[in-house]
């Protein structure tokens, strides 16, 4: 390999494929692109990269980063998981920018193409969600976030649908979290002990969600590159890309474990009933979505769809990495300990003015 494209640089898991292909040392420079922001070096080890970066922005510059690279990671989408979702927006960024991507890939000849996709797309909001293998796109009333899920599909029927020669892989992930991060629910946790002072218990932690350290992903990612290379016979894949976090709730597999190494961040020793908070949730969607049929914009409309939290912190959903072990014999770049340790480092020293976004606001990186 000589030159690595990264779509999405500034995103969490773009950081960390920017760290881990200047540490794989199997790249002589690396182009990244963004949509319309300027590069950011959220983790320290990319201030000073032992290989050149060239940075491009704007839908018009991507046959230019394309260009005599054989290789592409695209991490780039659109998600927005409140009460009012912004179709137009996920259309633009997870639809209309994979066909652009497509093309130019096309055009410059590349040859591997790994792209960001979501566990969302086999999940249902009715039944548990449980060590499922990669299957194709749930179509049912119960698929959750309807207006993202639908984007994602239809990216990865494209990419799946693509009759040239380009060797696709399609990677479903989950939550993730780590070094760099600015906006998940690691996030909102530390920014609901600023304001109350401990980080308050929400339901009855008796749900389980997958999250996994983005270290691991970026890894997985740019292996699979290197298993492409070495296996032309792999045209189309998809899979799920996870690592060691354990399958529990997200208080024990990771709010708990990371932001409780700080004694400024106290847990609080009783929780919230989730029965007495989620009706009154969705108490406020279903008067947001009376407000916009009559046409009236309120404050309600930032508020996270219940479903989202319902996933969080009461449903069951986690899949099984069956193919990314076996398959592509993939196994965790970090340990679940070492996951922690180097999270916890960077959630010690962030406050909820660096913070971005909650995680289910719109955000397009």
């Amino acid at each position: 390999m000589a030159t690595l494209a990264i779509f999405g640089g500034n995103s969490l898991l773009g950081q960390h494929v920017i760290n881990d292909a200047i540490d794989s040392k199997k790249f002589t420079s690396l182009r990244v692109w963004n949509y319309h922001s300027k590069p950011e070096t959220r983790l320290e080890s990319n201030n000073n990269p032992e290989i050149p970066i060239e940075y491009f922005t704007g839908f018009e510059s991507m046959e230019r980063i394309v260009e005599g690279v054989n290789s592409v990671i695209n991490v780039h989408e659109s998600h927005d998981f409140s009460v009012k979702p912004d179709s137009v927006e996920m259309e633009e960024h997870n639809v209309y920018f994979v066909e652009k991507l497509v093309e130019a890939c096309q055009k410059g000849h590349v040859q591997s193409l790994i792209h960001l996709s979501s566990i969302f797309l086999q999940c249902t909001s009715l039944f548990p969600n449980v060590n499922s293998r990669e299957a194709k796109p749930l179509d049912s009333k119960f698929v959750p976030f309807k207006p993202y899920v639908d984007t994602k599909r239809r990216a990865e029927d494209l990419l799946m649908n693509h009759d040239g020669d380009l060797q696709i892989v399609i990677g479903r992930c989950g939550g993730i979290y780590g070094e760099g991060d600015v906006s998940s629910p690691i996030c909102d946790a530390i920014c609901l002990i600023d304001k109350l002072g401990y980080l308050p218990i929400l339901g009855d932690r008796g749900g389980v969600y997958q999250m996994t350290y983005a270290g691991n992903i970026a890894h997985s990612m740019l292996e699979i590159l290197s298993y492409l290379e070495r296996s032309a016979s792999i045209r189309r894949e998809i899979v799920i890309l996870r690592d060691e976090t354990p399958n529990q709730d997200i208080y024990s597999s990771t709010l708990i474990p990371i932001l409780a190494s700080s004694s400024s961040r106290p847990i609080s020793s009783s929780n919230l009933p989730f029965f007495l908070f989620f009706p009154f949730l969705c108490f406020c969607a279903g008067l947001n979505w009376i407000c916009n049929i009559f046409g009236y914009s309120t404050r309600l409309q930032n508020l996270p769809d219940p479903v989202y939290i319902y996933f969080l912190l009461r449903h069951w959903t986690f899949f099984s990495d069956f193919k990314q072990r076996i398959l592509f014999s993939q196994t965790p770049k970090f340990s679940y300990d070492e996951s922690k340790n180097r999270s916890a480092k960077y959630y010690s020293n962030l406050s909820s003015d660096q913070i971005r976004k909650m995680s289910w606001q719109k955000c397009s990186y």
